[in-house]
């Protein structure tokens, strides 16, 4: 109403602006009278138009300034309150909604079990979450399995719980003698062992335990460092939808999880323009990955769990990587 206002006010003065220079009439005889009164209505109008002037600019700078306190007023209430004047305008700017990622359809149920049914001398256990509705799918083995370095995701993820509720900080040494912040790092990033150690010493099997029962995670257990497909799936899908983390402590986590290393399985086949966090766990007679996929538009959770049948030697760089591309390939092109 203020900004109407305003365009008002500046469309009168321009409008003063524009008359004519008022002229004496003459009619066919000039008449002193008709003159006198030409001249004294133009003397009025003359001693009229800087006033008009002057309220008209008076008006429009008002109304300047209140919008422009009404604008800093705004942008200090938000400093004081943490919401930043970006934050502010996003809330008025429509953000493309994500759409439900359609993981239980048949055609691509068939063509997983189909690759599952390819490589019989391994046992496969397969896992799907739509992020935007919580869906799953699940195919293969659903038992849990030993699951390698994969369950480093719940040590950090239980750290930075206890980060974001004031119980820990990410500045204290461990046993280590290293920070935890590094610590979770090279955890995630380079998978490195003696870290994880240090984070599950101070963290506690007890605390680990707990803290997966709360967030609906049933199947984990740090003492045999055992997880079903599904768990973990779930357990992916709660931190990237923040339902378990502050968003600092999301971004930070998937910042590691986006650099972590052995990508020649599930990321090798990663499109560009497709952002994904992964975590690779194996042994000598398994390979497992688990991955976060986001085109921006139907994100999903992907884990692939597998091992040798008779406990032999697990070929990771000819079927592992064939087996683990092969199953990323499919659900993107069902799913993105």
């Amino acid at each position: 109403m203020a900004i109407l206002r305003t365009y008002v006010w500046v469309y009168n003065i321009a409008a003063t602006l524009k008359q004519k220079p008022h002229t004496t009439i003459y009619i066919s005889r000039p008449d002193d009278r008709l003159r006198q009164q030409t001249a004294g209505a133009n003397v009025r109008r003359r001693s009229w138009f800087p006033w008009r002037l002057f309220f008209g600019l008076f008006g429009a700078f008002t109304t300047l300034a209140v919008v422009l306190g009404t604008i800093r007023v705004v942008h200090a209430h938000d400093l004081l309150t943490g919401n930043h004047s970006m934050q502010s305008t996003q809330k008025y700017i429509s953000q493309p909604a994500i759409r439900p990622a359609p993981v239980d359809n048949d055609e691509l149920a068939q063509s997983i079990n189909s690759t599952i049914a390819q490589n019989s001398n391994l046992e496969i256990g397969v896992s799907l979450v739509s992020v935007a509705d919580g869906k799953t799918a699940n195919f293969g083995v659903s038992d849990p399995y030993v699951a390698g370095s994969v369950d480093k995701l719940m040590t950090a993820s239980l750290f930075f719980h206890e980060v974001d509720d004031k119980q820990a900080s990410l500045g204290q040494v461990l046993e280590d003698n290293d920070n935890a912040q590094d610590d979770l790092q090279k955890m995630v990033v380079l998978s490195d062992n003696d870290a994880w150690q240090s984070l599950n010493d101070y963290l506690t099997h007890d605390a680990l335990r707990a803290y997966a029962n709360s967030v609906g995670v049933r199947s984990y257990d740090p003492d045999n460092n055992t997880i079903a497909p599904e768990d973990i799936a779930q357990l992916l899908y709660k931190i990237y939808d923040k339902k378990l983390l502050s968003p600092a402590s999301t971004t930070q986590l998937l910042s590691y999880m986006k650099q972590a290393n052995y990508t020649q399985f599930i990321m090798a086949a990663i499109p560009n323009g497709v952002k994904a966090y992964h975590k690779v766990g194996y042994l000598d007679d398994r390979l497992n990955d688990v991955a976060i996929i986001d085109n921006g538009k139907t994100p999903y959770v992907l884990v692939i769990f597998s091992k040798t049948a008779d406990n032999s030697q697990y070929d990771f760089g000819g079927q592992g990587q064939q087996l683990f591309q092969s199953l990323t390939k499919t659900t993107i092109n069902d799913l993105l």
